[in-house]
């Protein structure tokens, strides 16, 4: 692939810092093993601070997949206003339990809670070796009708058992009668290739681990295909979820004070057409947003060519190539191993830049390596309009704001027309120097499209420790010259 006409500046920056980072040793194009963030077990109660729709808040417990006194797992992931979902829950032993469904943004409220409900235990889960898919069979227990009056937004449905244990599920609620100007979409797909139910050191198994006779192994023998007919393992909050509901909170609080609409999605919505993103102004992915479709990518990418307004605030996103089967309800990732359901290699589910389309062809750069711990961003182009009114200059720490995984621009790569370079953090990554960039480009339709290139942006606009006041400018300039 060529490198593409991305600026000369850009390109020539790159390329010193490549050279001069990784001459030791080449890029590695395999994914490595993802940062751990163990959830605290069942006993330990909630740190300060928890959210009032976190199993944990209160001090109270969380239900464990070892024991599995509560657990849930719905029919959808996103849900239209005036439609509805089913609850499949299962309580051991059989006892009442209430379910609380939470509006998660600016403000968390409270939207609907039931009364007690009689709880009754299902079967565990069943397992096909063939593929390590975990799938719970289960009836459903509780329908939701979502109200027509019902504001969209990330929701969180919060169980509570009679003797105090809790466990929770998210979904969204959308709006498809609006046309807004933000859609913010969230990454279920990559939150159930990340799900390890149940983790029992048993029989859970993810796209990343399996367990096996009491061990735990990694892609070698981890899932192939995993099931949205299960809950998420342990809380029953996905991993990462804080960084689109770190997102939520602070740009429904932004679009509010500046007369702006915010609507929600699944980005697998764009796999089946269920979201039109041109009939929005700007459609945001705040989290870690890894595994996409071929339709997924295909709706993207027309999108864009028609002058779509992209952001994708975190790092390492539309990097797996996946299929969905089972109507949505499978994800399906053989990465390194041969793909029987493939019909050709560039049809296999693998990396998307190994099937020629390299994620960087489309954000202006694209997955580098993790990181251990934390790492400040460091600002660069201070001048460019991204930066006014931050008071920033070249070379700037913004601190603990690199976290988890990076992007960066790879002069090798297929790359965009005009990618500016908003930001360049030296940082460890993997043993060995490595470089992180922050990225814009304007597309020939007229539309901006931005890489934060980092875990932890979304969470530099809101959590506490975290936000500052330099990224939540900087995003709102990107957010107004998108909304023009």
């Amino acid at each position: 692939m060529g490198i593409g006409k991305y600026g000369r500046r850009a390109a020539a920056k790159a390329k010193r810092e490549v050279t001069g980072l990784f001459r030791a040793k080449p890029y590695d194009p395999r994914h490595p093993t993802p940062p751990t963030r163990d959830v605290p077990p069942a006993e330990n109660v909630a740190a300060a601070g928890e959210p009032v729709w976190s199993p944990k808040s209160g001090g109270t417990c969380a239900s464990s997949d070892v024991e599995g006194r509560i657990r849930v797992y719905a029919s959808a992931t996103s849900v239209n206003r005036g439609t509805g979902l089913d609850f499949m829950i299962s309580v051991n032993p059989p006892q009442p339990f209430t379910v609380e469904i939470f509006r998660v943004g600016a403000e968390d409220v409270s939207v609907l809670k039931t009364e007690a409900l009689d709880g009754v235990t299902q079967q565990w889960s069943s397992l096909d070796l063939a593929t390590r898919t975990i799938t719970c069979s289960w009836t459903p227990s509780w329908h939701l009708d979502v109200p027509a009056d019902w504001r969209g937004g990330i929701h969180v449905a919060k169980l509570r058992t009679e003797d105090g244990l809790q466990t929770c599920v998210p979904f969204v609620v959308r709006d498809d009668a609006t046309s807004h100007d933000i859609l913010v979409s969230l990454p279920f797909t990559t939150y159930q290739a990340y799900n390890e139910y149940p983790k029992d050191k048993k029989t859970g198994a993810s796209l990343y681990y399996a367990w096996e006779d009491g061990k735990i192994y990694t892609e070698g023998k981890a899932a192939t295909k995993v099931s949205f007919d299960r809950p998420y393992h342990v809380t029953g909050l996905p991993a990462n979820f804080d960084l689109d509901t770190a997102f939520a909170k602070w740009v429904e609080a932004w679009a509010a004070a500046n007369g702006r609409s915010v609507g929600y999605a699944d980005s697998a919505d764009l796999h089946d057409g269920t979201v039109d993103p041109n009939r929005h102004k700007a459609l945001i992915f705040p989290g870690h947003d890894e595994y996409w479709s071929a339709p997924m990518r295909d709706a993207l990418d027309k999108a864009i060519a028609n002058g779509a307004h992209v952001a994708f605030l975190a790092a390492n996103n539309v990097y797996w190539r996946i299929r969905l089967e089972d109507g949505g309800r499978i994800v399906v990732c053989y990465k390194n191993r041969p793909d029987p359901g493939a019909a050709s290699p560039n049809e296999r589910t693998a990396q998307w830049r190994q099937t020629g389309r390299p994620e960087q062809a489309v954000l202006g750069s694209q997955y580098v390596s993790t990181l251990k711990g934390t790492a400040p961003l460091v600002v660069d182009n201070a001048g460019h309009w991204f930066w006014e009114g931050t008071g920033v200059r070249n070379g700037e720490r913004i601190p603990e704001l690199l976290w988890g995984e990076c992007d960066q621009v790879q002069p090798w790569i297929q790359s965009p027309d005009g990618v500016e370079i908003l930001a360049a953090s030296p940082y460890t990554g993997q043993g060995q120097p490595r470089m992180q960039h922050t990225v814009v480009h304007r597309t020939p339709a007229g539309g901006l499209v931005f890489d934060g290139g980092t875990f932890y942006w979304a969470k530099g606009l809101s959590a506490n420790g975290i936000a500052d006041s330099r990224i939540q400018r900087a995003t709102a300039n990107l957010l107004a010259r998108m909304l023009g």
